[in-house]
Parts: C-alpha cells; structure tokens; sequence
C-alpha cells in the first residue's frame, strides 16, 4: 500500500502530563478494539486490516495490524493529538494505493481487490476513546457458469467486465467516478469469478466475452442487476452469481446475501 499520505509513525510519542498541568495539550489515549472484524476474516487471503488517523492540523499516522496482532490482542493503543480526527479501517486493499483520502486500485486489472473500509469522524477533545472499527464489504463478487458454449472446440474463452468507478472515497465511502477494467480467463470447468467495486446505481456496468482473442458479445450487466434488485447502496454489498449461454449472459442475476454481525463505532 502506498502510504505516502500517513508521514508520521503512529508509535510517535506525545508528552504526558501531570494532574497540574495544563491537559488540554495532553494526547488522547484511542484504545482501538478489533475484536468485531470476525466477518472479513474468512477473506482470503486476509493480511489483517490498517488504521488511519488524521486531523485538521496535519497530523497523520497509521499502523498496520497483522493477522499475529489479531491473534495475540484484540485491543490496541495507541496517543494521538486531541482533535477532531479522521479515522479509517481498511483490509485487502493488496498494493493499490492510497491518494489523499481516495482508495484507488489499477484502473484495468486481473484482480480487483476484495476491499473493507469503514471511517469515522470524531472529537477525540478527551483524554481517552474507545475505537471499534468494523470494515464494510466494498465490493461485489461476480460468480459466472458457462453452460452451453463451453465446448473445448470454441477455444480459449475470456471474460472483461468494465465500468465507470476506479476507487472509493476512504472518508464518504462512496464510489470514485472513472474508468475500470477486470479481466479473467474461464477454468476447465467452465467458471469464472470477478470481483468490481461499489458501484453508483447509475453506472454502466458491461460484461464482454472474448474467444481467441476476439469480442464477440457485450452484455448490459448493470441492467441484469436492476431487474433483479441488486443494491449497490448497502452498507455490505452482495454478492451475484450468473449464467452465460451461446456467449452472452441471460436470464436473471442471483443474489447471494453477505452479512456482517455488528456495527462499529466509537466510545468516548
């Protein structure tokens, strides 16, 4: 991950302070609780998640927690400046980078990343807060059977999907407008998976088919969604699973729900 944006180590130390000082310039001990990130854990492969923090008087940090830290504490600590201060959560952002508050992957890619985030604003003006972040699924992963058509005698099959998002606001968390492209060969038994991210509902969403390096269809998957009722507006995006015969895809989508058991949030 590019962390050009978090200049400061989050293990930089602040000053402590005695009952007779002034403690309006003292830290905020943020105890980060993690415990409540179960959900994303059965993504694979799952790296452990990274914490953002940034206030409006230029201070930056994150920190990283690995699979080891999750399993050794739920609880992390950490001094930040008292201020009303961005926190991010993220996971599986793999090596896409991180551009201001914008999360931007490759624009035309085989893999797009299975991606978390969750943010919140917070006065963190006390001297302690408690932190439960819960990252949201951010994408949606696309499970595509070929029936009919796939005969070894048709050659090598490959699917593209692209659409009109290239990222997502780390703070707003809704979708960056710009140009995507995901790309996957079929397997021997006639499958493929795509993973796109979070889409506006009036972003164009196309499914193409290639055999031996030439496009023969171009289907309107974001249309197939909207009949079937796909909200790209949850929280925790579903997933869909979809058939393809004689190289263009028919019929309905299906969605296959995801859940997430709680909600984060912060304590102060």
């Amino acid at each position: 991950m590019n962390k050009a944006l978090f200049i400061f180590p989050l293990a930089l130390t602040l000053a402590s302070c005695s009952v007779l000082e002034d403690r309006g310039a003292c830290p905020c001990w943020v105890r980060a609780d993690v415990s409540c990130i179960d959900p994303i854990k059965t993504n694979k492969p799952f790296d452990g998640i990274t914490l953002l923090f940034e206030n409006d008087n230029g201070f930056s940090c994150s920190d990283e927690i690995t699979c080891e830290d999750l399993d050794s504490s739920s609880v992390k600590t950490y001094t930040v400046p008292r201020a009303l201060t961005d926190i991010v959560a993220l996971s599986g952002n793999g090596d896409a980078s991180v551009d201001g508050c914008l999360f931007l992957p490759m624009k035309e890619c085989d893999v797009y990343p299975a991606f978390y985030s969750w943010h919140r604003r917070s006065d963190l003006l006390g001297e302690e807060a408690t932190v439960k972040p819960l990252p949201h699924k951010q994408h949606c992963v696309i499970h595509i059977a070929l029936t009919d058509m796939f005969r070894p005698e048709n050659g090598d099959l490959y699917i593209r999907i692209s659409g009109e998002v290239e990222g997502i606001n780390l703070y707003t968390l809704r979708p960056v407008e710009g140009v995507f492209s995901v790309g996957m060969s079929v397997g021997t038994d006639g499958r493929a998976d795509a993973t796109v991210p979070r889409q506006y509902p009036w972003n164009n969403l196309t499914a193409s088919v290639w055999r031996n390096g030439e496009k023969i269809s171009d289907t309107n998957l974001s249309l197939l969604m909207k009949d079937a009722g796909y909200d790209w507006d949850k929280e925790d995006l579903d997933d869909i699973s979809l058939a393809i015969e004689n190289f263009y895809i028919e019929g309905k989508v299906e969605i296959c729900p995801w859940d997430s058991v709680m909600e984060g949030d912060i304590i102060i």
